[in-house]
This record gives structure tokens, sequence and C-alpha cells, in this order.
């Protein structure tokens, strides 16, 4: 078995409370992006080949 002491748990990242602006234009530029890449799937179906 082995050990996974040294590793940082999920307890130790404390989430922000505010988003900074930079924050807020990331998620919003990334859901943007995702919502477009939905809609392009959608018209042209997905390959990966």
């Amino acid at each position: 078995m082995r050990d996974y002491s040294h590793l940082p748990r999920a307890k130790d990242f404390k989430k922000p409370k505010k988003l900074t602006e930079l924050q807020k234009e990331l998620k919003k530029a990334t859901h943007e992006f995702l919502q477009a890449l939905e809609e392009e799937e959608e018209k042209y179906g997905t390959s990966f080949t």
C-alpha cells in the first residue's frame, strides 16, 4: 500500500469567498467558449478520427 500522506488534501484548499475581476472574466469566457463548442458539435457532429 502506498503512502499518500505527503500530498495535500481537498480540505487544505479553501474556496475564495469572492472572485476577482479576472476570475469573473475567465469564467465568463470559458462559459461562452463551451457554449459555442456545444453549438458547433450539434451543427457538425463530433469527429476525433
